[in-house]
């Protein structure tokens, strides 16, 4: 019997009074010891890297392939992201620098990788998607997971489709939808 895992993208610690059977809920948005912000504080650096070449960006992105040991597509699926993200003013993030997009969102959602519970699983909920993060990466990363991608607002939930089909993402589904309401999650245990 698999379980699903809900990874938390909004603020708030409960999604409803609804029980999830048989799963279990985990907040990654601050899973690493020093995020990517501190990071950045700490060495003097936080307005991002404007200065950086596109294929210097790709090899960060490279960097986190392999550190990751991600399938080969992950690579070419996490930088449609990321141009996604920096280009389409429907991105629900203000963060558009391509550093700090591989900095703030594609390794702090991959961090979740640390976690066998989470390499291992194979249905992923990602609650209050927004943009994508930590789910679509995650879907990118683990292809044989379903990963679902709740969200309860229309446009961003337009922006998540464009992303999906941008990445190819075949295992990431989003569902418009309060998490309360959705009541599909209890028949995919």
């Amino acid at each position: 019997m698999s379980m699903m895992f809900c990874l938390f993208s909004s603020k708030s610690s409960t999604i409803s009074s609804t029980p999830m059977p048989q799963s279990v809920l985990i907040r990654c948005e601050n899973a690493t010891r020093l995020s990517s912000r501190a990071r950045r504080r700490a060495h003097g650096s936080e307005e991002g890297s404007p200065g950086r070449t596109p294929a210097e960006v790709t090899d960060l992105v490279d960097e986190l392939v392999q550190r990751w040991s991600l399938p080969a597509r992950s690579g070419p699926a996490l930088c449609a992201l990321l141009d996604l993200i920096v280009r389409d003013d429907r991105a629900p993030t203000t963060v558009r620098d391509p550093v700090r997009v591989v900095e703030d969102h594609l390794a702090d959602a991959l961090v979740a990788l640390e976690l066998e519970c989470v390499r291992s699983s194979r249905q992923i909920a990602d609650i209050g998607s927004g943009a994508g993060f930590p789910g679509l990466p995650l879907a990118i990363a683990l292809p044989e997971a379903n990963v679902f991608l709740l969200e309860s607002n229309a446009r961003k939930c337009d922006f998540l489709r464009d992303a999906v089909a941008a990445t190819g993402a075949v295992n990431a589904v989003v569902v418009e939808a309060r998490a309360e309401e959705w009541t599909d999650a209890a028949g995919r245990h």
